[in-house]
């Protein structure tokens, strides 16, 4: 037996290894991320940042408890709530992101993809729930968009795919917020009348004196799968593919991952 032949054996078998053990990690979560089942509520809503459609208040809703950056799950100093629901078609998430100093909001009228340094709130989705890809949904206080793969295998982003999806955002007496409408279809996923269950996170980033990463859920240092760690959305029953979305599984260039 060669010593080639040895030593690709050995890195198969550890791979497969690592990636058990740290997709061990979801089954560990305790919090209420770990399984977020959230409901199909008939309808759609306008996207303009107001929050005042009545599928709002019928919403699942969710509070980011957790700095995952640079401190490691300490307790956040401003208070984030989520409300999110699918009507089967589109996914709806909304941000009420409050900030005790409105004027400190960073928040500028950028080009699509530019707004990495500004306030910014979103949604990862791994749609295969299989720690290898997500998409990523961003939006500052103004409703400008930020989308993006995330790629776990390769550990870098690609910010080249761009979908096509709603979102508004106003800042107001105490903060910001935000809505936005994700069809399902622009995503790439396994079709079928059963519940499914997606890898999710829900992100928030405060620029201060740090710039602080808010999330849903706590992260692992020890853990070098970011994805591995992502708690689950459940519903999609009625979800659809769209006929001419197409995803390239072996992207690597781009920045490197850090959202």
């Amino acid at each position: 037996m060669s010593r080639t032949f040895i030593c690709l054996l050995f890195f198969v078998v550890y791979t497969n290894l690592t990636y058990a053990k740290q997709a061990t990690s979801k089954a560990n979560i305790s919090n209420d991320f770990a399984k977020l089942d959230i409901p199909n509520i008939a309808g759609k809503i306008k996207i303009d940042g107001e929050l005042d459609d009545i599928q709002w208040q019928q919403a699942r809703q969710l509070e980011l408890k957790f700095v995952t950056r640079p401190f490691e799950n300490t307790r956040p100093p401003v208070t984030t709530n989520v409300k999110i629901f699918e009507n089967g078609d589109t996914l709806y998430v909304a941000f009420i992101a409050q900030d005790p100093k409105v004027e400190n909001i960073s928040a500028f009228y950028r080009d699509r993809d530019g707004i990495w340094s500004d306030d910014l709130v979103g949604i990862k989705l791994d749609t295969f729930n299989d720690s290898r890809l997500a998409h990523q949904f961003f939006v500052n206080p103004f409703g400008i968009q930020a989308d993006s793969i995330q790629n776990e295998m390769t550990g870098r982003e690609s910010d080249s795919w761009d979908g096509i999806w709603q979102s508004a955002g106003k800042i107001v007496a105490d903060g910001y917020q935000v809505e936005m409408a994700i069809p399902l279809r622009i995503l790439n996923f396994e079709e079928g009348s059963e519940t499914k269950n997606w890898g999710a996170e829900l992100v928030r980033y405060y620029p201060r004196a740090d710039r602080l990463r808010i999330s849903n859920m706590p992260l692992d240092r020890n853990n070098s799968c970011n994805l591995c760690q992502m708690g689950s959305i459940g519903g999609f029953k009625q979800a659809k593919q769209g006929k001419k979305f197409g995803l390239n599984t072996h992207i690597s260039v781009g920045k490197r991952a850090e959202s």
